[in-house]
């Protein structure tokens, strides 16, 4: 994945995806709106999930560095929750651990500074208990990624004008 384009939608879930796939305490992972979690499929817990939210590209900066682009996310670690809750605590502390396993590897990756991919912003891990028609209980981490904007208009699929007056000669 190098430096040459801008980080795209897919290749940031492959990232989040291969993050779940390599940790051993994550079964599953889930992309999409929070609100689908459960009725999409079944999870097999621990679920890593994220749910995607705005997207910022920044202004020009006035010493010539390119635009950024601010990816929003949601990140959910989420278990089952015994019917009693007495693992409730246990829970919460796996599924913290797991979110700063996953904070830990954006920080210090090579391939995050090879790629200029930074954390960005404080990060709050929220609790929730009994959500999902699962039920579960875990954390929401607020996460945000800030990547280099690396598009041209010569590299969008767009036809060149004949007058050339829209865009000019690429």
């Amino acid at each position: 994945m190098g430096t040459s384009k801008s980080l795209t939608i897919n290749q940031i879930v492959e990232i989040f995806n291969d993050f779940a796939n390599r940790h051993l305490q994550i079964n599953d992972f889930y992309i999409g709106a929070v609100d689908k979690i459960g009725d999409s499929k079944e999870f097999v817990y621990p679920l890593f999930a994220a749910i995607p939210g705005d997207i910022i590209i920044g202004s020009n900066q006035s010493n010539g560095i390119q635009r950024t682009a601010e990816f929003r996310f949601t990140i959910l670690a989420a278990d089952l929750e015994k019917r009693d809750d007495s693992n409730e605590t246990e829970l919460r502390s796996d599924m913290v651990q797991i979110l700063s396993d996953f904070i830990a590897e954006c920080d210090e990756n090579e391939f995050f500074y090879t790629n200029q991919i930074e954390v960005i912003g404080d990060l709050v891990m929220t609790p929730f208990t009994e959500r999902f028609s699962d039920l579960v209980t875990g954390y929401a981490l607020q996460f945000n990624l800030r990547v280099p904007f690396r598009y041209l208009y010569c590299e969008a699929p767009a036809a060149i004008k004949e007058d050339k007056k829209i865009i000019g000669d690429c």
